[in-house]
């Protein structure tokens, strides 16, 4: 599995009754008032948020979209955000607001860092050229960083990712990474991977395998 981001594939959902009335209503917001996710399509009332989360969550098994956090759980004090990928306000990508592609499933604090902001260079989770390796190594304590055998311009996307949802200014998720390396090391084989948080640490470990020596890699 490769991703900080998951790498989802979109075209096995884009058959699903609910996303295809979604992409063949093409419904537009222009940024005015509060946005609203119920909408109407073929007269009648679609509440994109009850509708599409389900399918979202199938996709990254509800993992976060961005930082791999699990499990994303429905709360009622704290929902599930769904996360315009190209921020849907007024000055940025109104038009974009309702888009199946511009949707994603996010953890809290993966929405709260990015909030409104957007750079071009940002990666983008279902990318088709995407994966870890090509663009992001883990390093120092617990912290992502661009590869070091990426091109400049692939260092510098991974750098604008990281700045932009906070990856690495969150202090619960190094002490997270940390602890879930060390807890994988335990576990041999490591199977059922996708019911595990921060699945691209798991990448790093070949067996056969020290554990002091794969924390002294990743953890100087």
């Amino acid at each position: 599995m490769d991703s900080t981001m998951i790498k989802i594939n979109r075209k096995k959902y884009d058959s699903h009754p609910d996303v295809q009335r979604l992409i063949n209503a093409a419904p537009r917001w222009d940024g005015e008032g509060k946005f609203n996710w119920r909408i109407e399509i073929e007269g009648r009332g679609f509440h994109l948020r009850k509708k599409l989360l389900p399918v979202l969550l199938e996709m990254t098994k509800k993992h976060c979209a961005f930082c791999d956090y699990y499990p994303l759980s429905e709360e009622l004090i704290n929902p599930i955000p769904i996360e315009h990928f190209f921020p849907k306000s007024k000055n940025k990508f109104p038009e974009k607001a309702y888009e199946w592609r511009n949707l994603f499933p996010s953890c809290n604090g993966c929405t709260s860092k990015k909030k409104d902001r957007f750079d071009e260079q940002l990666l983008k989770p279902d990318e088709e050229d995407y994966s870890f390796d090509t663009f992001f190594e883990v390093s120092g304590d617990g912290k992502l960083m661009p590869s070091k055998i990426a091109d400049s311009k692939s260092k510098e996307r991974a750098k604008v990712t990281i700045e932009i949802y906070g990856l690495n200014k969150r202090g619960i998720l190094l002490s997270e990474r940390k602890k879930h390396l060390r807890d994988y090391l335990r576990i041999a084989p490591i199977d059922d991977i996708d019911n595990r948080p921060y699945r691209f640490l798991i990448e790093n470990i070949k067996e056969p395998f020290n554990p002091d020596d794969v924390i002294n890699r990743f953890f100087q």
